[in-house]
């Protein structure tokens, strides 16, 4: 629970804005990513964003630092 040094930040900034330029290109691939494997999004929901944030956050995911309590 810290915040992202400059160099992270920075980063996840450039994968923000190819993942949003992408997904905003490519509508099928936004709705994939955003739906599969969940299911459908909910009505109204913005679908390049939500395929934007689950990109970042899989990354995030990924890190070693982070840690999942069971």
């Amino acid at each position: 629970a810290r915040e992202p040094k400059e160099g992270e930040y920075k980063a996840l900034r450039k994968v923000y804005e190819q993942a949003l330029e992408l997904y905003r290109n490519d509508d099928e691939l936004a709705n994939k990513m955003a739906t599969d494997p969940i299911g459908p999004a909910p009505d109204g929901a913005d679908e390049v964003s939500l395929a934007v944030w689950t990109a970042i956050s899989s990354i995030v995911m990924n890190l070693d630092e982070f840690l999942m309590r069971r």
